[in-house]
């Protein structure tokens, strides 16, 4: 395998296990159900060691000691955790950041909500977060989807194997779509980092079976937007600015607010 792949996926993997850790220390419960575990992580970081040990000998002889130590009671060794992080993001500056237009978000959602996650985009993640356009995959928004002559099914496959975040934006429009629908299955399958928000009058009850795996948030929450704006900003070292985070956000939520039917759109 490509090491740039395998270096992507095992940094995803850490910093969901980075959140996890997080979390707990926060005093969230049951870190094991949203924690993808040690036993996976340690087998993934043996598997990118067979590929570095040809290319970059150094920082794999660095992992295995890191390795040895990484086992904790009950967790993992937050130092050799570290150590191995420092590994990783060392090889991430060689190996990825140079690359351009990398999909940092991917964003499934019904092109019957397009009026929504135009304001999303602009407002939330590009005006208010930081991201850039380029780094953001929505097939309702012109520019930031496939382009004419492309092949959309491997296209939207590629994008979503590339990517960081799946952002869901579950809605009634999503759940009585068929493409969507397979798009949530190809999303699930990649184990990726998902976001899941709703668009009343969606409802926490009728999510089913993903309430039990994923913390779900409403498209306008405050308190979920704001914590969406720490994740991104702390991931990607983006700079912060409480008071434009605040003002775009505001606009966001006063947006929603009045697009939706009065009986569906409270924040909260």
């Amino acid at each position: 395998m490509d090491i740039t792949i395998q270096l992507k996926n095992l940094l995803n993997l850490c910093y969901q296990v980075k959140v996890a850790i997080n979390q707990k220390n926060a005093g969230f419960p049951n870190c094991r159900s949203y924690c993808p575990g040690e036993e996976r992580l340690i087998s993934s970081l043996k598997e990118f060691q067979t590929i570095l040990r040809k290319i970059e000998p150094e920082f794999a002889s660095s992992i295995e000691d890191n390795l040895i130590r990484l086992r904790g009671n009950p967790c993992l060794n937050p130092y050799a955790f570290g150590g191995i992080l420092s590994v990783l993001n060392i090889l991430k500056l060689k190996y990825l950041s140079t690359k351009e237009n990398h999909t940092r978000i991917f964003i499934s959602h019904s092109s019957k909500d397009k009026d929504l996650l135009t304001e999303f985009l602009d407002e939330i993640l590009i005006d208010g977060i930081g991201l850039k356009s380029s780094e953001i995959y929505c097939t309702s928004i012109e520019g930031l989807g496939i382009r004419n002559g492309e092949d959309m099914r491997k296209h939207i496959q590629d994008n979503i194997s590339q990517c960081d975040y799946a952002f869901i934006i579950l809605s009634e429009n999503y759940k009585n779509s068929e493409i969507c629908l397979n798009e949530m299955g190809a999303v699930w399958a990649l184990n990726k980092t998902v976001k899941l928000f709703t668009i009343p009058p969606v409802s926490y009850d009728s999510l089913g079976w993903l309430m039990e795996v994923k913390q779900v948030h409403r498209l306008n929450n405050n308190s979920g937007l704001n914590e969406l704006y720490d994740e991104m900003t702390e991931r990607y070292s983006l700079n912060k600015n409480a008071t434009q985070w605040d003002r775009h956000k505001n606009k966001f939520i006063k947006f929603v607010e009045t697009y939706l039917p009065t009986t569906h759109s409270k924040s909260v």
